[in-house]
């Protein structure tokens, strides 16, 4: 099944690498630099997942979570943040104790989009990205 997949990520290559990553998977993914850029897509359409890093310049992924929860209640469950730091602890109050998904990465001091070494050139949607 397609899903359409909202990426926000102010890192460029940590967001191409994810929309590269999840459009061979077969998922229609659109990408936004930061959480105002993502509002300007979700009014025109929705989606199955939003994947939004935490911290980014001008609207960070605590501030778009908190305007999806209030425009969109029905795609606050589809929010997961995706972080190397350490979320607030405001994340529990403005998401009104809501359970919201968080998946952890490492510092990006290493992003390849390119071959690697342990996955060999042929990287399938099988295997996560880093994983053997």
């Amino acid at each position: 099944m397609v899903h359409r997949i909202l990426v926000v990520e102010d890192g460029p290559h940590i967001r191409d690498f994810l929309v590269e990553f999840l459009t061979a998977c077969g998922h229609r993914v659109e990408s936004a630099g930061n959480g105002s850029e993502a509002l300007t897509l979700l009014t025109a359409r929705s989606f199955a997942l939003i994947l939004t890093d935490l911290h980014m310049p001008e609207m960070d992924g605590e501030a778009l979570y908190q305007k999806i929860a209030q425009t969109w209640p029905h795609l606050a469950s589809r929010v997961v943040f995706l972080t190397s730091g350490v979320p607030s602890s405001a994340l529990d109050v403005f998401s009104g104790g809501a359970q919201v998904s968080i998946l952890r990465r490492r510092p990006h001091r290493e992003v390849s989009t390119g071959p690697s070494r342990r996955n060999g050139p042929n990287r399938s949607c099988a295997n996560a990205p880093g994983e053997g």
